[in-house]
């Protein structure tokens, strides 16, 4: 029995390898070569040093500790040990990373537990995840979902989840903000009203729509607690479909890849549909992919092989 072993070019194992970076870090890099601060002022030879670190950033985490042997980052870099430490040194001394080295046994090197900072993440734009996948929420594309903005209409500022009682409903301005007093006096929002009650109120015009909506709020009833309750299915609801559309897409991407965990006990192959075998010494299993299984590479806890 013969077994085709697949020979990548150079070339091409570089582009297999960009594409398991999460897009977070991807863009984390194109940060880098935006920013005079490491285009201009860090040193040329710190740059491929600087890469390699950035690599290695937790996207679900970014503050996580990145355990790196400067022997290890060196060779990816092709830089020498001396230049990572000048590297290391000079993060360190820009607020970018803090570090706790800790020498192995009988002086056979070292380990530098690098910490990026809130500095360096916000600079890459890592802290805009600060969560697995999982957690995110998706927001719902409703308007009461939506980041609260506003809209002037008639010189007033009007939340613009409220603006169509205005435009379609035919209230005037000076309508709608005595509705939002109102509602403000009695120990709500009108906006949350509004949500809990739009299938109803929607289909009301001028007067009727007014006096409905008053009739809403004089009505013992906490609305800000039954739109959140409303908001938090809405957004499991998306957050479901999300997941998977994401495991179809990873499914189809990852078929036919191998990958294996930090300390190399594990190895994982990825089959049709979504099924993984799972190697660990003589033992053989499979597993589902599933949003843990993805937020692991996303971890660089796996990574491909």
């Amino acid at each position: 029995m013969s077994t085709t072993v697949e020979i990548l070019s150079p070339e091409t194992d570089a582009l297999r390898r960009i594409c398991n970076y999460p897009m977070a870090i991807g863009r984390a890099l194109i940060a880098i070569s935006e920013n005079p601060l490491f285009m201009r002022d860090m040193p040329g030879a710190y740059l491929p040093v600087l890469l390699q670190i950035v690599k290695k950033i937790s996207v679900a985490t970014p503050s996580q500790e990145i355990f790196a042997r400067r022997a290890t980052i060196a060779n990816e870099s092709q830089k020498s040990i001396e230049t990572v430490g000048r590297t290391i040194r000079w993060l360190e001394e820009q607020g970018f990373i803090t570090r706790e080295q800790k020498a192995h046994a009988g002086l056979r090197g070292s380990t530098c537990h690098i910490h990026p900072t809130k500095k360096f993440t916000n600079l890459l734009g890592l802290h805009i995840r600060t969560q697995s996948p999982r957690q995110l929420a998706i927001k719902s594309p409703t308007p009461s979902v939506k980041k609260r903005n506003f809209i002037k209409i008639d010189g007033k500022n009007i939340p613009a989840e409220l603006a169509w009682m205005v435009q379609q409903g035919g209230i005037l301005v000076t309508g709608l903000l005595k509705l939002m007093k109102l509602a403000k006096e009695s120990g709500k929002r009108l906006s949350d009203v509004v949500q809990v009650a739009h299938d109803y109120l929607s289909v009301l015009r001028g007067r009727e729509l007014f006096s409905y909506a008053l009739t809403l709020i004089r009505q013992n009833k906490d609305y800000g607690f039954i739109a959140n309750k409303d908001r938090q299915v809405e957004e499991k609801r998306m957050q479901t479909i999300h997941e998977k559309e994401l495991l179809k897409r990873k499914c189809f991407e990852w078929k036919g890849r191998k990958l294996i965990n930090r300390a190399g006990s594990h190895s994982y192959l990825v089959n049709e549909s979504g099924v993984i075998d799972v190697k660990y010494g003589k033992i053989n299993a499979v597993q589902a992919m599933d949003m843990r299984f993805i937020d692991a590479v996303d971890d660089g806890q796996l990574r491909f092989i």
